[in-house]
This record gives structure tokens, sequence and C-alpha cells, in this order.
């Protein structure tokens, strides 16, 4: 049988993070010079060997259309914005969408 730190080092993923045993995950955190205290529990082990891949973006949380469930089509958003809407958000006529970044404006006065 194939070890599961091999099988990890090969193609790091969270699913084969998640098939390696204790000794797969000491293994897996002394490979990627992370300290683990051989004497905490698997699931101990794993938070940190996990936490510390995911910092060093060795490893990824997977992106799903679940996350987005919620998030409404953008495109039938921009189309339904009235002329007021865009007004009330500071829009130009036809804008949709808020410029990015800053805004400068230029203000002059008159003095009399």
């Amino acid at each position: 049988m194939a070890s599961l730190y091999n099988a990890f080092v090969d193609c790091p993923s969270i699913e084969s993070l998640d098939r390696c045993r204790k000794v797969d995950l000491i293994a897996v955190g002394e490979h990627f010079g992370i300290s683990v205290d051989k004497q905490s529990t698997k699931a101990e082990i794993r938070a940190i060997v996990l936490d510390a891949l995911l910092e060093r973006n060795v490893l990824q949380w997977p992106v799903t259309a679940e996350l987005f469930a919620d998030t409404p089509d953008r495109l039938s958003d921009t189309a339904s914005v009235t002329k007021e809407e865009q007004a009330d958000n500071g829009l130009a006529d036809g804008e949709t969408e808020a410029p990015v970044g800053p805004v400068f404006t230029t203000h002059f006065a008159t003095v009399v």
C-alpha cells in the first residue's frame, strides 16, 4: 500500500490530508517545517498542519457554487437599476457600478 504521506506530498489536497493517519500528519508537518507535538491528538495535529498549509498557500479551500448560492445574479441586478437608483448611488447615466478606487473631485471657491 502506498504511503498516505507520499500521496499527500505528491498531490497536496485537503481530501488527501483528511485520509492521513496521525503518523502521516506528523510526517507532513516535518516535511513542511511545521512544529507539532507528537503527544497531541490526531485532530489537533491535523488542525495545526491544515492551518499552516493554508497560511503558506500549499492548500486552498475549494470554491464551490454552494458558497455563492445566496449571491444574486449580477447581470439581472444591473439591468434593473433605474436612473433614480443610479443618482442615489452617485452613478453617471448608464453606469451600473460605482467606480473602483478613490474618486477625486475639484471644488473651486470664488472669493469676492
